[in-house]
């Protein structure tokens, strides 16, 4: 599936735009990233700075007019709501470590 390629001398700040890039359109559009290819070295690092970027990730809910403005919208429906859970089951039991989010929607949507 379709990868960002990290370089070793990747700044914070370009790691966080690529982070988001991933989740432009829910990461429901057939061009959406799905993992990024980073140096051993650096690893932890990113890793950090990817989570810290997907956890500070505003999530709304579209029909609360309320809520203000999120970074994220909701996802189109309820089956496709299923099938990332089941993608996401599917990489834990294949090794992944989650390391934010989960299965359940976000607190307050």
């Amino acid at each position: 599936k379709s990868a960002s390629i990290v370089l070793e001398d990747a700044t914070e700040k370009q790691i966080r735009m690529v982070a988001e890039d991933v989740l432009q359109n829910t990461g429901q559009s057939c061009n959406a990233l799905s993992r990024m290819l980073v140096p051993a070295s650096r690893y932890e690092e990113i890793l950090a700075i990817v989570k810290d970027a997907f956890e500070s990730t505003r999530v709304v809910d579209a029909f609360d007019s309320t809520a203000g403005r999120g970074d994220i919208g909701p996802l189109s429906s309820h089956a496709q709501l299923d099938k990332v859970r089941n993608y996401i089951q599917i990489g834990i039991r294949d090794g992944a470590r989650l390391i934010a989010g989960g299965l359940d929607a976000p607190h307050g949507v």
